[in-house]
């Protein structure tokens, strides 16, 4: 009876260290996903801040990959990215980009990771 009771015991703590291994792996590759989806979003607002001077059209792209390269976009699956330019003030604008994939097998969630700057003619105002 104490060796089956023993097994028992044993064989739900493999279970749960299993699970728990699972776990953080599927955390952490969602962690991971979010970093490249963050990288990417800070990536091209710097490619849309390096044309200090240039003028930056009211307009929402598609691909922002337009202004310049993303070359984390790629490490995303199914990953895109589009940006929205407006106004903000007379000189300053508002740039929001919005970065898309999915996450896990067979087709997954789609996932979203959106970061706003504001442009001004000599780059990052704020």
């Amino acid at each position: 009876m104490e060796a089956m009771i023993a097994i028992f015991v044993g064989t739900l703590v493999l279970i749960s260290a299993i699970s728990l291994v699972t776990a953080g792996a599927v955390a952490a590759e969602a962690a991971r996903q979010n970093n490249i989806a963050t990288n990417c979003a800070r990536q091209i607002v710097e490619n849309v801040r390096l044309r200090r001077g240039a003028m930056l059209v009211n307009n929402t792209y598609t691909d922002a990959t337009v202004f310049g390269p993303v070359p984390q976009l790629g490490e995303l699956r199914s990953g895109s990215a589009s940006l929205t330019i407006t106004t903000w003030q007379s000189t300053i604008k508002s740039v929001v980009v919005t970065v898309n994939w999915r996450s896990g097998e067979r087709g997954g969630q789609v996932k979203k990771r959106v970061v706003a700057a504001l442009v001004g003619a000599r780059g990052v105002s704020l």
